[in-house]
Formats: structure tokens, C-alpha cells, sequence
């Protein structure tokens, strides 16, 4: 694991095409508290975690985290880092609801090291109505925060270095970086194609669109990533199928039906469309000693 602790200036990722990146200025005694804050968060993120690539189908567990090789990092993160005048201040009377992360790092040809915390509107110090304590020589009374601040979080979201990105949460992770790549859901032309594969007949295409929610495109992307229908037959997905809903109560079946023609029916509802993609994703299993079926949400390819 990396273990990079000289990070140095605060910085924000804002929604801005034109610019990237915020520039936070603090004093040099905050400065210092900041570096060993996010020293000791790297450290709680990165350390006694074994790394696992990411690749969309697999949650981690405890004790593992993330990691995307070769990461392409936007440029204006190492810019900034590098030289951080070049970066506008950030305004916190107009800007933070265009905060997405902040970030702190160090950047040379040797060590590329950042680290980033998600940022949402309730880690926003507002001055409307914040009060703040006053020292106890001071009365013990309270007053009102006379600007606006920002309140950093207790751990990392996500890690750079040198190429290698880590984090454990995708959905936080991808509300400031880019993983479409990665993982996404199916489009609507990736939707199209599926529907072209000529193994398939619908009962409905006109409402397929309608009904693939989420959780349907994002396993449709994977088919597709994976390539798991590439060498199968409908005679290859109905026999499994069959073999598999003969030691499962009839509940719990996976529906398969095939046409005159030989082609796998694609039902209109939703429920059994459902199943039938997570099927045909492989998120049904069989238990190594048991022999027990199995539903998974989490799988990780050997």
C-alpha cells in the first residue's frame, strides 16, 4: 500500500467545465493540522485492507478495499497540487453548492498522492443561524458564525496514487470522479443492442426501455462487458435453468420460456424480467459443499 503523508493546501472539485478546481486558502498552522488529519484518514482507509479490482459486480467486505489501475487522473488535480496560485480562491458565499470533493495531496514525478473527501450540503457551515461557543473566560455564551465554513469529514473517500485510485464506496466515489468506464449502466442504444441479440424475442419490446430500471441496465452493461451470452445457446440457458428450478421451491423458479421459433421469451413484467437478468448475469449460484442454491448481489471472478 502507499503511504504518502506529506500533503499540503485544501482544495475543492467543483461542478465548472471551465474550471475544475477551487483553491481553499489556510492559514500554516491549520495547514499542519490538516496534513496530519488526513495522514491518520489515509492510514484508517488504506492500511490492513487487501486490494480488490474493481470491476462492478463484487461489494467489498471488511478488510478490502477498491482499486482501478491506471487510473487517468484529471489533469487539473496535478496541476493544482503542483502549483496551487494557478487555481481561483473559492468563494463560499456562491460556490458550495458546486462543491462535489475536497482534496489535498502531493504531486512530483516520484509521487502522485491524493486524497479526497465527498462533499454534500450538509457539510456546510451556513451563517444564517450556526452558533459557535465562546471560551469559557468568554461566559460560556454562544454567538452567531459571522461567515460561512466547511466541515471535513472523519475519513477518505477515495485515494491516488501513482496511477492506482482505492476507495470503498463506488456510488460516493463516482460523484467526483469518473468511473463510467468501470461500471455504468446500459444506455438506451446498449439497451437497442441487447435487444437485437437474436436469441432474444420480446413480449413487449415498446415497454422494455420503461421497465429497466437501475439495477436492469446495470446488470445488461455487465452482460455485456462479460460477454456471457457470447457462446451460449437458448438450449445452453434453458437446461441450467431447468437443472437449477428442479432443487428450488416453485417460488423461488427462474422462469424460462422459449418460443416455437427456439428463441428465449423476454417477459413485460417486470418481476420475472428481473429475475430472468440476474440469471442470465450469473448471480445464481450453487454452493461448493452444500450444494445448496444460492442468490448473490456480490461476485467476484477468479
Amino acid at each position: 500500500m502507499p503511504n504518502n503523508n506529506n500533503t499540503s493546501n485544501l482544495f475543492a472539485l467543483v461542478d465548472d467545465e471551465d474550471a475544475l478546481i477551487r483553491r481553499i486558502p489556510l492559514t500554516a498552522a491549520v495547514n499542519t493540522e490538516l496534513a496530519q488529519l488526513f495522514a491518520e484518514q489515509q492510514a484508517a482507509l488504506l492500511n490492513d485492507r487487501q486490494p480488490i479490482a474493481f470491476t462492478g459486480s463484487y461489494n467489498v467486505d471488511v478488510g478490502e478495499i477498491f482499486t482501478i489501475a491506471d487510473y487517468p487522473l484529471p489533469p487539473a488535480i496535478g496541476q493544482a497540487i503542483g502549483n496551487p496560485l494557478i487555481c481561483p480562491v473559492l468563494n463560499l458565499n456562491t460556490e458550495t453548492h458546486r462543491i462535489k470533493a475536497l482534496f489535498s495531496g502531493s504531486w512530483s514525478a516520484a509521487n502522485k498522492s491524493v486524497n479526497f473527501q465527498v462533499f454534500d450540503a450538509g457539510k456546510l457551515l451556513s451563517n444564517r443561524w450556526t452558533l459557535i461557543g465562546l471560551p469559557i473566560h468568554a461566559g460560556d455564551t454562544y454567538k452567531r458564525l459571522e461567515e460561512p465554513g466547511l466541515i471535513l469529514q472523519d475519513k477518505l473517500t477515495a485515494h491516488f496514487h501513482n496511477g492506482t485510485l482505492y476507495f470503498t464506496s463506488y456510488h460516493n466515489t463516482k460523484r467526483f470522479l469518473d468511473l463510467a468506464d468501470y461500471y455504468r449502466e446500459a444506455t438506451d442504444t446498449d439497451l437497442d443492442d441487447f435487444a437485437a441479440t437474436d436469441i432474444f424475442v420480446f413480449e413487449d419490446q415498446a415497454s422494455f426501455k420503461a421497465l429497466a430500471d437501475s439495477i436492469i441496465r446495470k446488470k445488461i452493461a455487465l452482460l455485456q462487458k462479460n460477454e456471457v451470452l457470447k457462446d451460449l445457446t437458448v438450449t445452453d440457458i434453458q437446461t441450467v435453468a431447468n437443472n437449477f428450478n428442479a432443487e428450488l421451491p416453485e417460488e423461488h423458479h427462474i422462469a424460462i420460456t422459449v418460443n416455437d421459433d427456439g428463441n428465449l421469451v423476454i417477459p413485460k413484467d417486470k418481476k420475472q424480467l428481473k429475475v430472468l437478468i440476474r440469471f442470465l448475469d450469473e448471480d445464481y449460484v450453487t454452493a461448493p459443499l452444500t450444494k445448496r442454491k444460492c442468490l448473490t448481489n456480490s461476485k467476484q471472478y477468479l
